[in-house]
């Protein structure tokens, strides 16, 4: 982890990804606001772990926006997921001796970290938490299907109408009430890195979508003005998760 840091804000952890699946329990929720380290603060760009590293714990997002990436031997990055305020990341890495992928800010961030011992001792005492968080973990994997779907199956003009929905519903789901403009701070080659294309693609195509009337974009900022018709030339389904599931465990 960078030492070049610190402040260390009183933010708590948002509860709002688990809070989606079942409703809390005060006792549960103090326990997910207490879980990890004290929060610090880190500049974009900072790099937190590297593939490769014997460091595998996980980390709380908090604030800001990170993303998590493979660098291969040719120099090319390849990102797979973009992560913003409420994400617990680095779950991958859990089963394996190295880091599988590298870490890293793209905003200033706030971030705490939690180690395997934690996880497990929330896990013994809340065990419905437990479910959660491998709900939390079906959600990301039906992303990487609609992510994978995307690059073998799509055109540019699609893959970037589901990338820009859903980041938008992630920046909602953070900042309940965000609305329909939100705060994108990839480049446009990093968009073009996530998606397979390449910046001067990504380029022409928010142009279009510009001009069309479908979205608006002003600095780092992005106002998703005609999200459902992105939606429908994204040609992927939405996919709303059951709350308060019967068979869930009682709390």
């Amino acid at each position: 982890m960078s030492s070049a840091h610190h402040d260390k804000p009183a933010a708590k952890f948002p509860l709002v990804r688990f809070a989606a699946f079942a409703d809390l329990s005060i006792e549960e929720a103090e326990a997910l606001e207490k879980l990890g380290s004290t929060p610090e603060t880190y500049r974009r760009g900072e790099v937190l772990r590297r593939e490769g590293d014997s460091d595998t714990g996980l980390y709380l997002l908090h604030k800001g926006w990170a993303a998590t990436h493979r660098t291969l031997p040719s120099g090319g990055r390849q990102y797979f997921k973009i992560h913003c305020a409420g994400d617990l990341m680095g779950a991958p890495n859990l089963p394996s001796q190295q880091a599988v992928e590298t870490l890293a800010t793209l905003t200033d961030a706030t971030i705490s970290a939690v180690s395997a011992d934690c996880l497990s001792a929330l896990f013994v005492e809340y065990p419905r938490l437990a479910v959660l968080f491998f709900l939390t973990a079906q959600v990301e994997r039906t992303y990487l299907m609609d992510h994978i779907t995307a690059l073998g199956r799509c055109n540019a003009e699609q893959r970037i109408a589901g990338f820009l929905v859903h980041v938008a519903e992630k920046a909602n789901l953070a900042t309940p009430g965000l609305g329909p403009a939100f705060e994108l701070p990839l480049t446009q080659k990093q968009i073009g890195d996530v998606l397979g294309l390449t910046p001067v693609h990504v380029n022409r195509v928010l142009r279009s979508y510009d001009k069309s009337g479908h979205l608006r974009r002003y600095r780092k900022w992005i106002e998703l003005l005609r999200a459902e018709d992105l939606r429908r030339i994204s040609g992927l389904a939405p996919h709303p998760v059951v709350k308060n599931a019967n068979w869930l465990p009682p709390v």
